[in-house]
């Protein structure tokens, strides 16, 4: 009973180890190729547009006192109401 055990763990291990090696395998074939595809664009002088999310528009502000926090324009001011 402990053999049996021991071989349905062991098969269970390896038929996870191989569906894992599958899906790498496909997802490295997908890369590979999407990487052939965009050195064959970057040869023929193509230069592929970057997605908006990853592009700063703005540079950042380097005075603090330009940016305003949303919780400091709603704060009542005690000081004034004496």
């Amino acid at each position: 009973m402990i053999a049996f055990l021991i071989a349905a763990i062991l098969a269970v291990t390896v038929l996870a180890t191989a569906i894992s090696l599958t899906d790498s395998v496909i997802r490295a074939r997908s890369a590979f190729t999407s990487l052939k595809r965009e050195r064959s664009l970057a040869a023929i002088g193509y230069v592929p547009q970057v997605d908006a999310a990853i592009v700063r528009l703005r540079r950042p502000t380097l005075d603090r006192r330009e940016t305003s926090r949303p919780f400091v324009q709603r704060a009542p001011r005690l000081l004034d109401a004496a």
